[in-house]
């Protein structure tokens, strides 16, 4: 008798969860409905509505305001693993443990596109502005999908180590993608050719944006640094200290003066990019 084989998960991290809420954050509100681990969470960008993704195959929509559980959406398939909304809102677009992405119409509350093609080890999703592409982790390469028509248009390819992070540009023209080979790739969306791998971090590569007003790409990650690059030449521009454990998320002010960083150490800073 063949032998089964179990197929390889992205390493997870080892994280010390807080048994007690920070300092000056309020809880406002305990979201109780699932009967299953809660493994993804997304804000609208209006910043109204609240997204949750679980083991027990659905995905709940929450008033953030109120705390109200306003729908339910039932999959068919496995549990969710990663949500993501589009920029504009009205869509959602949900990964789950049988590898498959979905697309969900939010007003309906039916999926516009009930199967993408599925994809090894898919958690990380990302819309480019125009919502017209849709980049998702494929193991240790991205997928870039049309979402109208669900083509295939690129498979990028290049690292070798599973995906952790994924940003598009504000004018959608390039895509960064960060890697546990402690690389962070800039794709050219509109031909899928690789433009700069990135080279400096000394651990795996999470968070990464991109500066509205420049051609500056900030990443960050295990290292606990934040390194801003020039997408142009990919040259590292500065490097900044401080945080004390991973750094997972990161974002710029409209006007990019400004660089804020979010770490598992309960702290975030925010950065003069100028100095």
């Amino acid at each position: 008798m063949a032998k089964k084989t179990t197929k390889k998960r992205r390493p997870q991290a080892n994280l010390k969860v807080p048994t007690e809420l920070p300092p000056g954050v309020k809880l406002l509100h305990r979201l109780v409905s699932h009967k299953g681990p809660v493994m993804s969470l997304a804000f609208d960008p209006q910043g109204e509505m609240l997204a949750s993704g679980s083991t027990d195959k659905t995905i709940k929509l929450w008033e953030i305001k109120t705390g109200k559980l306003v729908r339910t959406l039932d999959r068919s398939g496995e549990g969710v693993t990663s949500l993501a909304f589009t920029p504009q809102g009205g869509m959602l677009a949900a990964a789950s443990l049988d590898n498959e992405l979905e697309l969900w119409d939010l007003e309906s509350g039916n999926v516009l596109r009930t199967q993408y093609g599925k994809a090894d080890n898919l958690e990380i999703l990302a819309f480019d502005p125009r919502v017209e592409i849709i980049a998702y982790d494929d193991r240790d390469s991205v997928n870039l999908r049309e979402l109208r028509s669900g083509k295939l248009l690129f498979k990028l390819e290049g690292h070798r180590d599973f995906l952790w992070g994924l940003a598009f540009d504000p004018q959608g023209t390039m895509l960064a993608s960060g890697s546990h080979d402690k690389t962070v790739k800039i794709w050219e969306v509109h031909s899928g050719k690789l433009l700069h791998t990135l080279k400096g971090h000394q651990h795996l590569v999470k968070a990464l944006a991109f500066n509205p007003q420049s051609t500056t790409l900030a990443t960050g990650g295990d290292d606990k640094t934040v390194k801003l690059w020039n997408t142009g030449s990919g040259e590292l521009l500065r490097n900044l200290e401080g945080h004390n454990s991973r750094i997972d998320t990161l974002r710029f002010s409209p006007d990019g003066r400004l660089l804020a960083s979010k770490s598992l150490d309960h702290t975030i800073r925010v950065w003069n990019c100028e100095t």
